[in-house]
């Protein structure tokens, strides 16, 4: 078996089995919220993938106020620190060293580990694992011949499977093995302009923009959800690309006919830093915040979980 190192503070992790897009982050977000409405302080340790600078072990956020610039950070921790921030955010290679950090110099009562169900070596007391049509699809294959990191059969290690779009009994007949299933579905809750403003959802035509994880999902789900925005262009890139000037620029002359961009927080937190140039070529970048809606059994049952291993610490 994996020798696991352990903290003296409840761990949880989410993670899933395939190659992303499952709703991670909007599930870590929701499991954050949660912790810290019970007054409980949350820290979040991610790897910080792709990343282009900073320390082995990187504070993102102390959760009072200081933020490391988004290169040192990597796109998902940064847009945690944004969405939830009074949560301690670190990155660290190593879990286990991020999350000692957390615990002995901010005082975390919690850990949430994001993106942590193929890393072993750090014990956690509940695992979270998103799954979708992609993970239950018969036809899909171990990396590198098709999306799945490891077997459908590690599923069985989780304790919750959260069902993303795709029904729960098809979750329980292909994967379940008696572990606890719950759906929910990410949703568009807020939007906001790339100047930090709130804004209305934006109609009309629109140019897409994302780097993300199977990118082609984005503008579906923004036509449906949005009946009056229609998606004229799509731009994409390959998930955590960091946008350059020339990026830019394609994306602005693109946009020029319409002057309204539609993109995703994680790509957000990148493309601010071009905030004033697509504000001087008259484009308003509009950012599609995303929620997990979870139905209020399942959320009741999320619930009771955490509160039994609230009580554990």
């Amino acid at each position: 078996d994996v020798y696991k190192r352990q903290v003296p503070i409840p761990v949880i992790s989410v993670g899933n089995i395939t190659t992303g897009g499952t709703s991670k982050t909007p599930m870590v977000i929701a499991l954050a919220e949660m912790l810290d409405a019970w007054g409980l302080r949350v820290a979040i340790v991610s790897r910080g993938y792709k990343r282009r600078r900073g320390t082995a072990v990187q504070v993102v956020s102390d959760g009072r106020g200081y933020r490391a610039p988004v290169e040192v950070s990597g796109d998902e921790p940064s847009l945690l620190a944004e969405r939830l921030p009074r949560a301690v955010v670190i990155v660290a290679k190593r879990r286990y060293n991020g999350a000692v950090l957390a615990h002995k110099q901010f005082g975390a009562d919690v850990i949430l580990l994001d993106d942590g169900f193929q890393h072993r070596s750090l014990y956690r007391q509940i695992d979270v694992v998103m799954v979708d049509r992609a993970t239950l699809d018969r036809y899909n294959a171990l990396l590198p011949a098709g999306t799945l990191r490891e077997p459908l059969a590690s599923l069985r290690r989780a304790h919750v499977l959260c069902a993303i779009g795709v029904d729960r009994s098809h979750v329980n007949a292909r994967a379940a093995c008696g572990t606890v299933v719950i759906g929910a579905r990410s949703r568009i809750s807020q939007w906001r302009t790339l100047d930090g403003e709130q804004s209305e959802p934006p109609s009309g035509s629109v140019v897409v923009v994302c780097a993300v994880a199977r990118p082609e999902r984005f503008p579906q789900m923004l036509e449906e959800e949005f009946t009056d925005l229609h998606v004229v262009q799509f731009l994409s890139w390959r998930d955590h690309h960091w946008f350059t000037e020339q990026d830019v620029r394609r994306i602005i002359t693109v946009a020029q006919p319409v002057r309204r961009i539609v993109t995703t927080e994680k790509d957000a937190v990148k493309l601010s830093r071009f905030a004033e140039q697509f504000k001087q070529n008259g484009c308003v970048v509009y950012i599609a915040c995303l929620s997990l809606e979870i139905p209020n059994a399942e959320h009741r049952m999320l619930e009771s979980l955490l509160w039994n291993l609230r009580n554990t610490r």
